[in-house]
């Protein structure tokens, strides 16, 4: 028997190459690899770097589908119909509208993150569950790899504050060092933030999403709201020699122009390493989406099936 894994391409502006910074390797295609039996061929088509050989032989296509390449993994399944292979379906996308992606193959999904943002579509998927993996596992994983350096890739590191101490106490032996995603509680837990540095954590990703507290109740995102100051917390991280990558969102509608200036100038004197400034997106399945559907603000029920729609447009009305 033989799979062919598809990562597809996003939908884009124009046909220029990927930034190289965006080819990140797939953990999910790594991880169903490695627990695919050794009797299986594997081949593996990453359509971000290359074209997908559709005449190649195999007797499955499994296909992982964001709601940005949905569109696009779609017509990449229904190729293979046409040839008469037969496809699988996983990711975020297809739980949370498993009738659309039923139309095209199978599916499956995992992890998560205890808030319940209204605008995330993986809070939506994991009904704001947290899943934590064993740590004997994990520590067994990273002891086997060549590679020192390791991203963590879970929605929420510290979805559970426990969990994440004492694995952090487990890393330290293996002298690695890391990143991963997380929120701002973890820096109110300063043993936690003393046991993350000495395991080797060089850096989070945080999303901060908005300066204003009326902006987060929107989001639903009272935790950040209880945060306290948001520098007193972040200099308390780059204390810990523990650098930053802060992320935002604009598009509710309590915020003016003038609140893309004041967080761009708060994100420079917080002194964040990286900061990503985004537009709010509507996915399928979250309360978000259901609420701008009802109150007829969105361009297009289906934005990311639409021929017209690519990376980067606002597919509602603010």
């Amino acid at each position: 028997m033989k799979i062919t894994f598809i990562t597809p391409h996003v939908g884009r502006k124009s046909s220029k190459e990927y930034v190289r910074t965006w080819q990140m390797e797939p953990l999910n295609i790594a991880t169903l690899a490695g627990l695919t039996p050794p009797d299986v061929e594997l081949a593996y088509f990453d359509e971000r770097v290359e074209p997908i050989n559709f005449d190649a032989p195999t007797d499955l296509a499994a296909i992982t589908v964001e709601t940005y390449t949905a569109k696009r993994a779609y017509e990449v399944a229904a190729e293979y119909h046409r040839r008469g292979v037969k496809t699988l379906l996983g990711g975020y996308h297809v739980t949370l509208v498993p009738d659309e992606a039923q139309v095209y193959a199978g599916l499956e999904t995992g992890r998560g993150c205890p808030l319940h943002c209204n605008f995330c579509s993986i809070a939506a998927a994991t009904s704001s569950r947290y899943y934590a993996r064993s740590i004997d596992s994990i520590v067994t994983e990273i002891a086997s790899l060549k590679n020192r350096n390791v991203f963590f890739v879970d929605d929420n590191f510290v979805g559970n504050l426990r969990h994440a101490r004492d694995l952090c106490r487990e890393l330290i032996p293996l002298k690695i060092n890391w990143v991963g995603q997380g929120t701002l509680n973890m820096a109110r837990d300063v043993k936690l933030l003393e046991i993350m540095a000495e395991s080797g954590c060089a850096g989070v990703l945080i999303g901060f999403e908005s300066l204003r507290h009326d902006t987060l109740q929107l989001m639903d995102k009272q935790l950040n709201v209880v945060m306290g100051d948001y520098k007193t917390l972040i200099d308390r991280l780059h204390q810990h020699g523990i650098g930053l990558y802060g992320t935002f969102i604009f598009g509710y509608d309590s915020e003016s122009a003038a609140d893309t200036m004041r967080t761009a100038e708060s994100a420079i004197d917080f002194g964040l390493f990286i900061a990503a400034f985004n537009h709010l997106l509507p996915f399928p399945g979250t309360p978000l989406y259901e609420q701008f559907r009802h109150e007829g603000k969105l361009t297009d029920e289906q934005w990311w099936l639409s021929p017209t729609f690519r990376f980067g447009d606002v597919p509602f009305t603010p």
